[in-house]
């Protein structure tokens, strides 16, 4: 009797700010309180093994001291219920400017997550970590990463598109593209009420009941 194949190894990469706005732009708001490992899973097939899922996100410094809240609640309650920790970058005030009315102002602009990603899927790669990444991003700055990855043999990447964030150049690098069905994110979404190790009640925001509400 011949032995069953090994399953294929799994590692999910999820760029977290990508990821956001294609469920707020998208009109899934009402999935943003979404249990990351929960949701990962449900993109495998039977073939694979999950072997960890990476979440990348910065924390905010938007003005709005409820949308920081919200964040904060939210990654609090993927830590306690989940088990799982942010890698985070950073974000950075930045200067812009209006050539209109030349008007200067400041945002905030995420900075360090491509980076991130780049240096652990390309790590995990080297290392034999995986045998498929599966990157949940729409941002076309990981072609020249995926391509890289792609020339170690035996590994491979599928792309992930995220809710309008269509991103050709990204799905044509990748061995394959898939859309996220919303089933995989309604069917993934954290407790209403988690209780935090502390005994604190964290709750998921109001706001986030709603299908076009921010952050």
């Amino acid at each position: 009797m011949e032995n069953e194949a090994s399953p294929e190894r799994v590692i999910v990469y999820i760029d977290g700010y990508s990821l956001y706005h294609g469920l707020k732009d998208g009109g899934f708001g009402d999935c943003l309180w979404l249990d990351i490992p929960a949701f990962s899973r449900k993109l495998l097939e039977p073939k694979h093994e999950l072997v960890e899922v990476k979440y990348f996100t910065s924390r905010t410094k938007a003005k709005d001291p409820e949308k920081r809240k919200r964040q904060n609640t939210y990654l609090e309650a993927l830590e306690e219920h989940a088990g799982l920790k942010p890698i985070y970058g950073r974000q950075m005030m930045d200067f812009q400017h209006c050539n209109s009315c030349h008007d200067t102002w400041k945002e905030p602009r995420e900075k360090w997550t491509d980076v991130n990603i780049a240096i652990h899927l390309l790590e995990d790669a080297l290392s034999d970590r995986f045998d498929t990444a599966f990157l949940v991003s729409g941002d076309s700055d990981y072609v020249p990463l995926v391509r890289r990855v792609r020339d170690i043999p035996g590994k491979s990447v599928i792309h992930f598109q995220p809710p309008k964030r269509p991103c050709n150049l990204l799905k044509h690098a990748c061995n394959d593209s898939r859309p996220i069905w919303k089933d995989a994110l309604r069917g993934s979404q954290l407790p209403a009420s988690i209780i935090s190790k502390s005994g604190a009640v964290l709750l998921k925001p109001e706001a986030w009941e709603g299908k076009k509400q921010d952050l």
